[in-house]
């Protein structure tokens, strides 16, 4: 999934750092939910906020969270 994820980022006018990044992000998301997440773990509204909780256990910068929240909504967008 993250493959076709790579390939919907290509067709945004974004910049290859910012691609990059995202991809890192969904990278962490999926490592927290389990190796390859089901499309409903990943419908599940309950498994964002639970990574939030989680980012903010481990003291994640704002700025991080913030991007986190922007990667995850262009995730989002890719799977609807």
């Amino acid at each position: 999934m993250i493959t076709a994820f790579k390939k919907y980022l290509l067709t945004l006018n974004l910049g290859p750092i910012s691609r990059k990044l995202y991809i890192s992000d969904i990278s962490r998301f999926f490592s927290f939910l389990g190796t390859d997440p089901s499309l409903e773990k990943l419908s599940e509204p309950k498994s964002y906020s639970n990574y939030f909780k989680y980012l903010e256990g481990q003291a994640t910068a704002p700025s991080m969270l913030k991007r986190t929240m922007v990667s995850l909504r262009w995730f989002t967008n890719f799977l609807s």
